[in-house]
């Protein structure tokens, strides 16, 4: 290849030279070593001062042109393989995550409606009138399937009033509980006597719930059927009320539907009492959705972590001792600030962290998203040393797979493989927070009942807690394990040496 424009431009310095790349990339075969050697023959007159003299049998080495191959070129065989075999292995192992870690999300809506026999409901009689009976019948002839709330008929002795009732929501021994009232039976043959205007049905019965406890389990499968159990037996007592009203013959029926139809036409209804109201729908995001993202965030930090004692060569550099200190302390400081952040983030959204022992809401928790990422973002960094970064995104889909599943219903109505929900850290993060949250002070709130919510925290915090421990246990022995092993391989390299 020449300079540019003459033979005589030869003799200018190298680096003044203009080369024309293209023209001369042209010419170069594709099978080419990726240089061009230009050989100059010696002058025949050592005398003359020729340039040629310095630059004899120079090799002039043009490197490879970027962006000259298409993806089925011949030089790129190995490459092109290499780079197949790579994308069907990981296509495969994804689509292995896809059916066996997928599937543990599937399994929880899978014939959902027919663990619905696991919600127990209760129905108290304290009217012991036609009312009552009417309930109580069609409570138990709207049980037994698996599709169906299992209803229990509990003795209204052991109650010292209707309101009292309400306990057995608050404390989580059932999920809904229907009140018949003393004398509303009572109540309606009066009424029905005197044609009172003022009468209302709703007083008859009252239905204690908290939906604040599982408010889809209220929505699926509570409200419909609690619905259907009262329709029933507002049916049934409708027709046993007009039959035994006919057989009084002073009874002025057209009388009474002029001035108080709703005394025949609707003898009695219910009115609904939601002890812990789901009131705060920005709590879905705080207890469901978002510790996706606290995961996520953990990951990061791991991340980031890891590049910096790899880049900075940490690991090799620092003693057992301090690289334990580093790969604990480091980890639990970030996760100090980013679980302040996720706190003061539904600050922002008013979320009422007032309502559990007062300003003690927020700190609380606080101190339990601290503890839920650490229980969480430390494990990813024990996988992290095991399956080493390239393959820790396998291990994230399952990981958050595994903790969400169990979060948007209640495990009551799961299958029993998801008995494991009680140990894994979004449930406990869930119901920590949803308790702090959204455990109200009202008139129901009582010192035993606040004792036991504070008693049911203080499980979610052990677990936690546990979690965060066992973690940090397992560093210690990877970095034992990486220690041993990099020992080992030093001594093998010093006695081949």
């Amino acid at each position: 290849m020449a300079c540019k424009d003459s033979p005589a431009s030869i003799f200018s310095p190298l680096s003044d030279c203009v080369i024309e790349e293209a023209s001369a990339r042209d010419s170069i075969s594709s099978n080419h070593d990726a240089f061009l050697t230009v050989n100059v023959p010696n002058t025949t007159d050592p005398s003359t001062d020729s340039p040629w003299t310095d630059i004899s049998n120079t090799r002039i080495v043009i490197p490879d042109r970027p962006f000259r191959c298409h993806f089925f070129a011949s030089e790129l065989t190995s490459e092109r393989r290499a780079y197949i075999k790579a994308i069907a292995l990981s296509t495969v192992c994804t689509a292995f995550v896809i059916i066996s870690v997928l599937s543990i999300y599937w399994g929880t809506l899978w014939k959902l409606d027919e663990h619905a026999y696991k919600l127990r409901g209760v129905v108290i009689d304290f009217d012991q009138g036609d009312i009552g009976q009417a309930v109580l019948r069609a409570s138990q002839e709207q049980t037994g399937s698996p599709r169906q709330i299992t209803w229990t008929i509990e003795n209204p002795s052991a109650f010292k009033d209707a309101s009292s009732v309400a306990q057995l929501i608050l404390d989580e021994r059932y999920w809904v509980a229907i009140v018949v009232q003393p004398g509303s039976t009572d109540n309606l043959r009066k009424a029905v006597a005197s044609a009172d205007t003022t009468y209302n049905g709703t007083t008859a019965i009252t239905v204690y719930i908290s939906q604040a406890r599982q408010e889809q389990a209220y929505s699926h499968f509570i409200s419909p059927q609690l619905r259907d159990v009262l329709q029933a037996a507002q049916l049934s007592f409708r027709t046993q009320n007009a039959q035994s009203l006919s057989h009084f013959s002073n009874f002025n029926l057209t009388n009474v539907m002029q001035i108080a139809p709703q005394t025949i036409l609707n003898p009695f209804d219910f009115q609904v009492n939601d002890l812990r109201p789901f009131d705060v729908p920005v709590t879905t995001a705080l207890t469901a959705i978002g510790l996706i993202y606290v995961a996520f965030a953990a990951l990061v930090s791991c991340t980031h972590s890891l590049q910096a004692r790899n880049q900075l060569g940490l690991n090799d550099k620092l003693t057992l001792k301090s690289l334990l200190k580093v790969r604990i302390c480091s980890p639990l400081i970030c996760y100090f600030w980013l679980s302040f952040s996720y706190a003061l983030l539904s600050v922002f959204f008013h979320v009422p962290f007032g309502r559990f022992r007062n300003a003690a809401g927020f700190p609380l928790c606080w101190l339990m998203f601290f503890l839920g990422m650490s229980a969480l973002g430390l494990t990813i960094e024990v996988v992290t040393v095991i399956l080493t970064p390239q393959y820790v995104s396998y291990f994230m889909i399952f990981w958050i797979i595994w903790n969400i599943s169990v979060c948007y219903l209640p495990i009551d109505v799961l299958p029993g493989i998801y008995g494991y929900a009680r140990m894994a850290p979004f449930y406990n993060i869930s119901r920590a927070a949803r308790s702090i949250i959204l455990d109200g002070k009202n008139e129901h709130v009582s010192a035993l009942r606040l004792y036991n919510c504070e008693k049911k925290v203080l499980i979610n915090f052990a677990v936690l807690l546990a979690w965060t421990t066992i973690s940090i246990v397992n560093i210690i022995l990877c970095e034992l394990w990486n220690r041993r092993k990099l020992q080992i391989f030093r001594n093998r390299k010093m006695s081949y040496a």
